[in-house]
């Protein structure tokens, strides 16, 4: 149920009430149902902000520099959400916000851009890449929405309950 009502509160604050957008709506459907069926999916949630963003006009670049445009090779990156994605370790943009990405995190990211949500595979996901993930998708939602998503508070906190039981 929590994320559900994550999700409502990224459509509320993406979506534009006097405009329908079905692929918005096809896309919240189809997650939904993939998380009826298997709510601790690391991938559900991260296929829904990333095709969010996409769907938007505001998917991260992921594939090419955002400044110099040049293709990534492998080997070191960054990522800057207030300027749109990916830099190449020359490239220093002014006022950028920029952080470290690993390539695991970059191919996971490229994945779920580049696969159906119920052809996603179910992978064991190192808990510090999910944490890196979350970390990257949250902090470019949270520049585009510029406010806090109390959803998403609740969520890390159930999160972590389940991982550290209170009581037993």
């Amino acid at each position: 149920m929590a994320q559900g009502i994550y999700i409502n509160e990224l459509i509320d604050g993406f979506g534009t009430e006097s405009y329908a957008n079905s692929d918005l709506y096809q896309l919240c459907q189809e997650v939904l149902k993939v998380l009826a069926s298997s709510p601790q999916s690391k991938f559900t949630l991260m296929f829904f902000e990333l095709h969010l963003l996409r769907l938007s006009g505001l998917m991260p670049e992921l594939y090419q520099c955002i400044e110099c445009r040049i293709e990534l090779s492998p080997g070191a990156h960054r990522f800057s959400s207030n300027h749109g994605g990916t830099l190449c370790i020359e490239c220093q943009p002014i006022e950028a916000n920029i952080r470290n990405i690993s390539v695991p995190a970059l191919k996971v990211l490229r994945m779920l851009h580049n696969t159906e949500l119920k052809k996603l595979p179910e992978l064991h996901m190192n808990p510090s890449i999910a944490q890196e993930l979350d970390s990257i998708l949250g902090n470019t939602i949270h520049f585009w929405l510029d406010k806090e998503i109390r959803s998403k508070t609740f969520l890390e906190h159930l999160r972590r309950s389940a991982t550290h039981p209170i009581y037993s």
